[in-house]
């Protein structure tokens, strides 16, 4: 009798229609404020110089984590792969040295003679059926980056008010945040440091409900004056809009290394001191 209870009737032809499905904004390209100072490198670099950057280990240094349980970490744990997507756009050769599994795996494969192409491949004018390993084909690098999220800062600078008139109870508080990475840009050759730098980012928060924080960029040292980044919730601790900030700055501290390596900075340090277009409102935010 329970089983009968949970019949369902074959003749039922809602169950074999599909569900509509609910698509939400459509995928993009990710962009950052310093996208056209990165550009602007691309376009402006001397083309005869050889640069040749390999991305070295960059990880999360700080062991910030969440305030809810402590399980997940505040910031992300491959800021090596922000750099990478950022120095690739200053059109600079890029050498993978950190994902190199599938490389090595290959490379020992065609040693042993057992990788092929699929067809065969001729050097020198002499047929092979296999891939042959060619002395001096991996290309080396000139320089490498390291370094790592080394600050974040909560609350470094904070206001309230409270406000009661008839009943009607309103608050407004601020919250601000900072986080600074440290590159070292190192010659292969020599391991002579030819460049170390902190870069910070300083972002505050605006409660415009109870416990809603809304974030701008107040950094006064940066060029790139107030612009709304966030929304997030200070009970549910949504961690996402700060991998956006992470990943400006880590794009700002892209572009000051390619620029100065290319030597380029001064003709394209307008690029990212050129404000983006933003609403009336965010901007005046400035006030705090």
């Amino acid at each position: 009798m329970a089983l009968s209870a949970c019949a369902v009737d074959p003749g039922d032809e809602s169950l074999s229609k599909q569900v509509p499905v609910i698509e939400g904004p459509a995928p993009y390209i990710t962009k950052t404020a310093a996208e056209d100072a990165l550009l602007c490198v691309s376009e402006k670099r001397p083309k005869g110089r050889d640069l040749r950057i390999g991305i070295g280990d960059i990880s999360d240094g700080t062991g910030a984590r969440t305030y809810t349980d402590g399980s997940s970490t505040l910031l992300t744990q491959r800021p090596d792969l922000m750099v990478a997507v950022a120095m690739q756009k200053t059109g600079l050769r890029i050498m993978n040295r950190n994902a190199v599994k599938v490389a090595e795996w290959e490379i020992a494969q065609a040693m042993e003679q057992r990788l092929g192409e699929g067809y065969p491949t001729v050097v020198d004018g002499e047929e092979y059926s296999f891939r042959p390993v060619q002395a001096g084909a991996m290309l080396g690098t000139t320089h490498f980056i390291t370094g790592a999220l080394t600050e974040v800062n909560h609350n470094i600078s904070s206001r309230g008010s409270d406000v009661n008139i008839v009943g009607a109870f309103n608050s407004s508080r601020t919250y601000h945040i900072s986080v600074a990475v440290d590159l070292i840009v190192t010659n292969t050759k020599t391991t002579e440091i030819e460049l170390a730098r902190s870069y910070s980012k300083q972002i505050v928060g605006r409660e415009v409900s109870q416990g809603l924080l809304r974030f701008f960029d107040i950094t006064q040292l940066g060029p790139l004056g107030p612009v709304e980044l966030f929304d997030v919730n200070v009970g549910k601790q949504n961690n996402e809009p700060v991998q956006t900030a992470v990943r400006w700055l880590l794009e700002v501290a892209s572009f000051d290394i390619a620029a100065s390596l290319t030597r380029t900075k001064d003709a394209c340090i307008s690029e990212l001191v050129r404000l983006p277009e933003v609403a009336a409102e965010p901007a005046k935010s400035a006030d705090l």
